[in-house]
This record gives structure tokens, sequence and C-alpha cells, in this order.
């Protein structure tokens, strides 16, 4: 499952729930308290990532951790793209 970490009045987290809700993905949101960011902060950041920045998603069933509207855009549509591959080559 997704888990998206947003604040609820950013359009950069909206875009992000639209392509959840789009690509039909089953995810669930924790919104953050938008100035002590508490909620990112506890959950152990890989050390690639420098900051806390939102929209960021949590993709339990590969690991990944992703920050900002564009890299979470381009991370779901790979994942999309890798899902059609695989229904399209066992057809």
């Amino acid at each position: 499952m997704i888990t998206l970490y947003e604040l609820h009045w950013s359009h950069y987290c909206e875009k992000i729930r639209l392509t959840l809700h789009y690509m039909g993905l089953e995810w669930r949101m924790v919104g953050i308290d938008a100035f002590s960011k508490r909620q990112l902060r506890e959950h152990p950041l890989p050390s690639y990532l420098p900051s806390h920045t939102v929209p960021a998603i949590h993709d339990a069933r590969t690991g990944r951790f992703v920050m900002d509207s564009t890299p979470n855009f381009v991370s779901l549509r790979s994942r999309k793209v890798r899902q059609y591959l695989a229904t399209a080559s066992v057809r």
C-alpha cells in the first residue's frame, strides 16, 4: 500500500492525490503539520533524502520513499507502466 504524506491545502499534493485515484492504486493519506512536519520526521527516511518536503509517498511494497510532486508523479507513472508490461506479457 502507498502512504501519501500531505498538506491538505497544497495543490502539489492534490496533483498526487488525483494521480493515485486515476491510477486506481490502493493508498492512504497522512496529514502532516506544516510547520513541524512531525509525521515525516518520525518516519525513518533514507539517507539520500536530505529534507522533508511534501507530497511524499512511501510504497510499502517496494520500500521506496519519494518526495516532491514531480518525482512522485514520475515514480507512479513508471510503476503503472511496469504493471501494464507485466500483464501484457502474460497474454
